[in-house]
């Protein structure tokens, strides 16, 4: 009976950091890729609207804001964008190389 108790001590015996730490850290964990992700579509988004804005002289000559079309075109191209990588991972070639890419690091 002793044995159970003592090795019940050891398998709960760690190092406490702490409620509060350990929940921010758990939480932190969980939103970074979260936050990565958002924060590289936003950049490609950006980029995106850049390339695209010119068309907006284009169709609505007499002002200076960009016309509404421009923030669907720009999403409409990530979106494909993100499509065709998709496609690409999901046939056999790709299957290769994404493997060969997740071995290397």
């Amino acid at each position: 009976m002793d044995s159970a108790i003592n090795s019940s001590e050891n398998i709960s015996h760690k190092p406490e950091r702490g409620y509060l730490i350990d929940t921010l850290f758990q939480g932190f964990l969980i939103l970074l890729p979260l936050s990565i992700v958002l924060i590289l579509l936003s950049f490609s988004f950006n980029f995106i609207f850049k390339i695209v804005a010119p068309i907006s002289s284009i169709l609505d000559p007499g002002t200076d804001e960009p016309h509404w079309l421009i923030n669907f075109l720009s999403i409409g191209i990530l979106v494909l964008f993100i499509f065709i990588i998709g496609a690409l991972i999901r046939n056999k070639v790709g299957k290769v190389y994404f493997a060969r890419f997740e071995k290397n690091t």
